[in-house]
């Protein structure tokens, strides 16, 4: 009776063991957490107050903007093995356009294709989309029709609770410098950057 108490405490020790773990090194090999929460609030940057003020899905992974009372930071949260959450790719929403009307972020990495994640806060009210494009600035560019016709990447983003974000992957070769159109309600560029 005493041995089949023991090996039963032992087998509780083993699966205790191996569940914390399939639990616990995940998060010091790499960032892995079973909770997408606790990615948003402890991966890099590290910032545990603040909110999720913006979210997107793309297939398995989502791009939030996490706000705090400082900056506003966009972050892309992977899934892994459909168990694990992921967040090693962010930006500051920080660069300010000329006229004042949106702060800006863009960041690529990746080598052939680029992981390009963009994130726009908006500061005057009346946009409510923003358009991305990519094109020689020494093409002159009078309307979104041009743009879209005269751009290798041409991505728009609908603007939700003052942000509007967006990810995918680039080709290297469509890489280039972004443009920012802001829009109003009435499809009006109002800001360019």
């Amino acid at each position: 009776m005493n041995t089949k108490r023991r090996l039963k405490k032992r087998y509780f020790i083993i699966f205790i063991t191996f569940i914390l773990f399939i639990l616990v090194i995940p998060i010091f090999i790499g960032g892995y957490s079973i909770s997408e929460s606790l990615v948003v609030r402890y991966s890099f940057p590290k910032i545990d107050d603040g909110e999720i003020v913006y979210e997107k899905k793309f297939e398995d992974d989502k791009v939030i903007v996490w706000k705090t009372d400082n900056e506003s930071i966009i972050k892309l949260i992977e899934r892994e093995w459909g168990v694990f959450y992921r967040s090693n790719y962010f930006g500051v929403i920080h660069t300010l356009t000329p006229d004042k009307k949106m702060r800006l972020t863009r960041s690529v990495r990746g080598y052939n294709h680029k992981s390009t994640l963009i994130g726009a806060e908006i500061l005057d009210k009346e946009i409510v989309k923003v358009i991305v494009s990519i094109h020689d600035r020494h093409k002159n560019i009078s309307s979104l029709s041009e743009a879209k016709e005269k751009s290798n990447v041409y991505i728009e983003m609908d603007v939700k609770n003052g942000y509007a974000a967006h990810y995918s992957y680039l080709n290297s070769t469509n890489v280039g410098s972004f443009t920012f159109l802001g829009l109003n309600s009435g499809g009006e560029v109002i800001s360019i950057n």
